[in-house]
């Protein structure tokens, strides 16, 4: 387990504090729209689909026919490794904002996210930038293989629990990561579907729905 994982428990359970993590690629940041334009102006792109259909088509932006050449594949793991990059991803509308009702309400605890440690400074000057409460970004090591990402973002859930209750998170495949044993709750954002589960999901279709489902939840 990473340093900064058992660091932020030890701070958590010293000080008597329960919150709640938060992803942030398409949760606080529209990730996969700035990855797309960027791929459609370099390489192409279908010319027959909006970015919303292609998105719908695709789902991954490695995915799309389009994109899966050699320089395509080059330009996203330079992408992924950029810390300029991370400054310059457009704000899912309102999330600062209703991140900071949520804050309120419950301590938003940490970032917990896939992205790969070396661009935490970047992903950090981004929180600031809009205005995020103050958290620690708890990264995937670099070393780990993207693939493996939702792995161990479940293991560090399960570590955590229960002093992070919980994520909010847009992506359903962490929930095939985590086993019936845990008891934490997923806030699963922008999901028409909640996969089959005997876990504590609770759909959120957007971000002025979740503080109202926070409050509900605490009150469970």
């Amino acid at each position: 387990m990473l340093m900064s994982v058992k660091k932020l428990k030890t701070g958590l359970v010293k000080n008597k504090i329960k919150g709640l993590a938060l992803d942030i690629d398409d949760t606080l940041s529209f990730t996969w729209s700035y990855w797309a334009q960027s791929l459609q102006e370099k390489f192409g792109g279908p010319k027959d689909l909006s970015l919303t259909e292609i998105r719908t088509k695709y789902q991954l932006v490695q995915n799309v026919p389009h994109w899966q050449s050699r320089e395509a594949y080059e330009w996203m793991e330079m992408a992924r490794k950029s810390n300029e990059i991370q400054e310059l991803l457009p704000l899912i509308e309102n999330s600062n904002k209703m991140v900071e009702r949520i804050d309120k309400i419950i301590p938003v605890v940490c970032y917990l996210t896939i992205r790969g440690q070396s661009v935490i400074p970047g992903t950090e000057k981004w929180l600031r930038k809009h205005g995020f409460p103050k958290a620690p970004v708890i990264a995937k090591p670099d070393d780990l293989p993207l693939e493996e990402g939702s792995i161990w973002k479940a293991e560090t859930l399960r570590f955590l629990y229960p002093h992070v209750l919980g994520i909010i998170d847009d992506n359903p495949a962490l929930i095939n990561y985590l086993d019936a044993s845990y008891k934490g709750t997923i806030f699963l954002y922008n999901n028409l579907e909640i996969p089959q589960t005997p876990l504590k999901v609770i759909q959120c279709k957007n971000w002025e729905d979740i503080p109202e489902k926070v409050v509900n939840f605490l009150q469970t």
